[in-house]
């Protein structure tokens, strides 16, 4: 029941302060002594009892106002609206002037079995006072009044001038998945909906800030008094005083997280609720951690590499910050590098409580690291999904490098640049500046994890300069002298899991042309909501395509399959794949969220 509830909170919702605790006790900073364990759970330590001036600092917060949004206009329900499909040439950049001609009438809701393709509509409309109008499309959408081009404000809002006489409202949806249209258009008194923003802002620092009060029993009474004029009475006045009385007590917003960045390397990657110096200690004795490394500057993002790390030995880390720590966290290299496994997977898609699941059946294998290939967040402008993600991962990525690759969902929503914000945040993935696109090694094994999202419609064009940086690393030693070849991305080359569907074409080819010639061994991707399998064979090079995008997103009850390609095998649960490299063979599988062993292969060379 608890996690439930949790996976499906937004900032809008007043949260029991058990879940609070449950949600964060994993990776916040805790008032314990170096190498030393609580001895409790993460379920009995939120069962603990607080003090007096911590239960009145829970009820104050109960009783505090949810935003609501304001009351929406009734300025669209007798609206005609007109249809028409973009040019399959059409890019992000677009004018006016490529709006079709063959306008047909259209209801809202619609919604059209058209992949990665621009959708036009248009209607006459004045709005009398400035409004702001939420427009939810598939998957984004860019917005033109008056003839002139409407930027976005935050995710699927955009600020719209009064006109007392009826313009031309034009929509652009760009639909990068597979069904796509306009869903709805909902409009709200612009100075209503900006009062609603201030305060929403203000709630969720007060919310960050009891999360963080909560966790610590030993505040002032000052301290005490000072959350509670917050509470109770939230201005951007009371609610920085309270903040600066727990500046000296910084929180872990997104726990740690490690990710690979060279040979006997590693990052260790968190979030803290305000900027902060740090101090990481670490060594191979979790009594006696020897190394330091300090940062005296304040940062809310923070990474610290670690270097000179011998394969097979286990070394431990614990982070402090001020008079706080972590906990103190494990992790090793694989001495073997021609024996190791790892875990891919896709589509957690906002799912929290079916990816955390997943997670806790990857964790009964002794993984080196995990891939997650797309659609790791549902709505990715909304500042709390990576976090949510980081979160449910944490209890393998405190240990285990992950490496995150985009999908279509992680592009923000935002289309008036393809820049993934919250993901060069997170996934840095050990480059710098941050990248979509990357390869790395592992033992006898070379990855390639491909973008095909920035750019739309999607795609990796020849001439482009991810088509070019990909053709230059399947050239170069790591890739060469490996044993196992893997490209991993998020759109799948082939798919049939969804009706009308079939792959997609762009990225086929992109890479077919490429597979026998660099001996690419396996393409794993998501996108598709199940697991797929199809084996092909190009000459003398035996290719496995792998779809496994069921981590977290939306399972169909009723599958339906595409007429074409025919795939090996489409299964519709959740789950993820296994892959146990032994020398010149690999054991996979495809396991489900119940740990059972949905499907599994012996591949040798």
């Amino acid at each position: 029941m608890f996690s439930k509830h949790l996976r499906n909170t937004h900032i809008a919702i007043v949260l029991p302060v058990i879940l609070v605790l449950f949600l964060h006790s994993t990776g916040n900073c805790q008032r314990q002594q170096p190498g030393k364990s609580t001895g409790k759970s993460v379920f009995e330590a939120s069962l603990q009892s607080h003090s007096a001036e911590i239960h009145k600092i829970k009820k104050a917060f109960k009783r505090l106002d949810v935003p609501s949004r304001p009351h929406r206009l009734n300025i669209f329900s007798d609206i005609n609206w007109q249809y028409a499909k973009g040019a399959s040439s059409e890019r992000l950049d677009v004018t006016l002037h490529d709006l079709p001609d063959s306008l047909q009438p259209v209801t809202i809701r619609h919604r059209l079995l058209e992949p990665d393709s621009p959708m036009w509509y248009v209607t006459q409309i004045a709005f009398p006072r400035p409004v702001t109008l939420r427009i939810n499309a598939d998957d984004g959408a860019q917005a033109w009044y008056g003839g002139q081009r409407i930027p976005v404000y935050r995710g699927r809002f955009f600020h719209f001038p009064a006109s007392s006489s009826p313009k031309k409202l034009v929509i652009r949806v760009l639909n990068n998945a597979m069904h796509g249209g306009l869903n709805s258009v909902h409009a709200y008194n612009h100075q209503e909906f900006m009062h609603y923003e201030r305060y929403r802002k203000l709630y969720r620092r007060v919310e960050l800030f009891v999360e963080k009060a909560i966790q610590f029993e030993e505040l002032s009474n000052t301290t005490v008094n000072t959350i509670l004029l917050a509470i109770n009475n939230p201005t951007e006045k009371t609610v920085a005083s309270a903040e600066k009385a727990l500046k000296h007590l910084p929180y872990f917003e997104t726990p740690p997280y490690l990710q690979h960045v060279g040979p006997g390397k590693l990052s260790i990657l968190w979030e803290t609720d305000i900027p902060t110096s740090h101090q990481v200690i670490w060594g191979s004795d979790p009594e006696l951690m020897n190394n330091t490394i300090e940062s005296d500057s304040s940062y809310r993002m923070h990474e610290v590499s670690l270097s000179n790390l011998e394969p097979g030995k286990t070394y431990y880390y614990q982070i402090k910050q001020h008079e706080n720590r972590s906990r103190v966290y494990p992790f090793k290299l694989p001495r073997d590098t021609t024996h190791f496994e790892f875990a891919i997977w896709g589509d957690s898609q906002s799912g929290w409580e079916t990816f955390d699941q997943v997670v806790h059946a990857m964790q009964a294998h002794p993984l080196e690291f995990t891939v997650g290939v797309g659609d790791l967040a549902d709505q990715a402008w909304r500042p709390q999904e990576y976090t949510q993600l980081l979160q449910t991962l944490h209890p393998m990525s405190a240990h285990t490098p992950v490496y995150l690759v985009p999908g279509n969902h992680d592009y923000d929503g935002f289309y008036d640049s393809m820049i993934a914000k919250d993901f060069h945040k997170y996934a840095r993935n050990g480059n710098e500046p941050p990248r979509t696109y990357y390869s790395w090694s592992s033992g006898n094994a070379a990855f390639i994890a491909l973008d095909p999202h920035n750019t739309f419609p999607v795609g990796i064009e020849p001439n482009s300069d991810q088509y070019k940086w990909l053709v230059s690393e399947l050239k170069k030693p790591f890739w060469t002298d490996a044993k196992w070849h893997f490209i991993v991305l998020h759109h799948p080359p082939y798919a049939q899991g969804w009706p009308g569907y079939h792959g997609e074409v762009s990225v086929r080819e992109a890479l077919e042309p490429l597979i026998e010639k660099y001996n690419i061994d396996f393409v794993v991707a998501g996108h598709s909501h199940a697991y797929e399998r199809l084996i092909k064979q190009y000459g003398n090079q035996t290719t496995y395509y792998i779809v496994t995008g069921g981590a977290g997103g939306n399972i169909t009850t009723k599958p339906e399959l595409s007429d074409y390609p025919k795939m090996d095998t489409v299964l519709f649960t959740h789950h993820f794949t296994r892959w146990q490299v032994r020398a010149d063979t690999i054991l996979f599988q495809a396991i489900d969220n119940d740990r059972k062993v949905l499907d599994e292969l012996t591949i040798t060379k």
